[in-house]
């Protein structure tokens, strides 16, 4: 069962360290700020440009305003031009929005040489050898997904159909207690970050992104991968087409988990899982079967039956059926 990933822009603003450590990176990035306002200048940064072959302290200029500026943490704590405050923390580095509606904050744990999209506007880098933060604006390239391949850099969008998929980050797996790096990859429908995926390096691979209701899918197919110690330099070359996963039913046909869509154009995604209910002696579960179709979610009872989608569902066995 898959889990959809629009609750991140629900978590508390503030959370322990300790908590924050059982999160992957691309996890810790919780939803993006509703309102921003005009921040003062950065402090202690750098601003970065080869278009401008300087380094200035202070806010970009307009002729620095290019894709590759880049601001620095050199001392404590730094204010980025919409206000979000980058601190170096112990072990780890920790982003905060600006106060108001939508305020969030995030870290991020990533080493030398790896990369992490923050805030769905930044793109937070650590230099290979020195381990210098570097943050730039997120501006992704995107790509027409077709019959061609596609060759991807960090931060580049594939686009096909109601599909996005963006490659978010490198960094190491678990909050790098794997000992392995992975490459993040997100799937984005309708401006909703639905689906993701941990990647780690070993071309080929697969991977069918989902939509929040797990109705609908994206094919990635990754051809091959050059994975470079400094994440920026970094590219996958892939090919993405939709892909539809439901397999035919009838009416009266017993189901089980999975992507179904009938005759009339009705199509569910069923799941099923255990529930468990414990007492100080006692622990009781019980089978958990759910239905649910583009605009209705159901829990199909045992026994009995339950009306939905303008059919009669039942339980059978280990599966269900819908009835006319």
């Amino acid at each position: 069962m898959r889990t959809s990933m629009d609750s991140l822009g629900g978590m508390p603003r503030r959370r322990r360290y300790r908590a924050l450590r059982r999160l992957a990176p691309w996890l810790a990035v919780v939803g993006a700020a509703a309102c921003r306002t005009t921040a003062p200048p950065p402090v202690d940064a750098t601003t970065t440009s080869p278009g401008a072959g300087a380094e200035t302290n202070g806010a970009a200029t307009p002729q620095e305003s290019v894709a590759e500026e880049s601001y620095v943490l050199t001392g404590g704590s730094l204010v980025l031009p919409d206000g979000t405050v980058l601190t170096r923390e112990d072990g780890h580095f920790a982003f905060t929005s600006p106060p108001g509606p939508g305020e969030s904050s995030s870290s991020s744990y990533i080493d030398a040489g790896d990369a992490q999209l923050i805030d769905d506007r930044w793109m937070f880098t650590r230099d290979l050898g020195s381990g210098t933060a570097r943050i730039r604006p997120w501006r992704p390239r995107a790509s027409e997904a077709g019959r061609q391949d596609v060759t991807m850099s960090l931060g580049d969008r594939l686009v096909g159909g109601d599909f996005q998929i963006e490659w978010v980050g490198v960094h190491g797996g678990s909050m790098a207690m794997t000992g392995k790096r992975i490459l993040s990859l997100r799937a984005r429908v309708d401006g909703h970050a639905t689906d993701y995926w941990q990647y780690d390096g070993t071309a080929p691979a697969t991977h069918d992104f989902a939509t929040n209701d797990a109705l609908h899918h994206f094919r990635l197919s990754i051809r091959s991968v050059k994975l470079e110690a400094d994440a920026r330099l970094s590219t996958i070359t892939v090919r993405g087409q939709d892909v539809d996963l439901a397999k035919r039913a009838t009416l009266g046909m017993t189901l089980t988990p999975g992507v179904w869509v009938f005759p009339s154009g009705l199509r569910i995604v069923y799941d099923r899982g255990t529930m468990c209910v414990t007492g100080k002696t006692t622990c009781v579960c019980t089978d958990h079967h759910r239905v649910r179709s583009a605009n209705e979610t159901v829990i199909v009872p045992e026994p009995g039956a339950v009306a939905a989608f303008g059919h009669q569902l039942r339980r059978v066995g280990s599966g269900i059926v819908v009835d006319p």
